[in-house]
């Protein structure tokens, strides 16, 4: 029974190693959240995309003319 469970779970690295790897995806993860929240917050005016649009229409209203 030993036999075939090391040759089921053989190939899974040490625990430390797992859960370091698993410990870092996790805060990646956490940190990306983090930082789209802090980029949204700190968003200015003029990079909203309705802002942007009005920008761009504006700017082909006055090509135009």
């Amino acid at each position: 029974m030993i036999d075939v469970q090391d040759r089921i779970l053989g190939f899974i690295p040490e625990m430390g190693t797992l859960l370091i790897a698993i410990s870092m995806v996790i805060c990646l993860l956490i940190l990306q959240r983090v930082n789209d929240w802090v980029n949204e917050k700190l968003k200015l005016p003029y990079m909203e995309e309705t802002n942007l649009q009005q920008r761009k229409m504006l700017e082909q209203r006055k090509e135009s003319e």
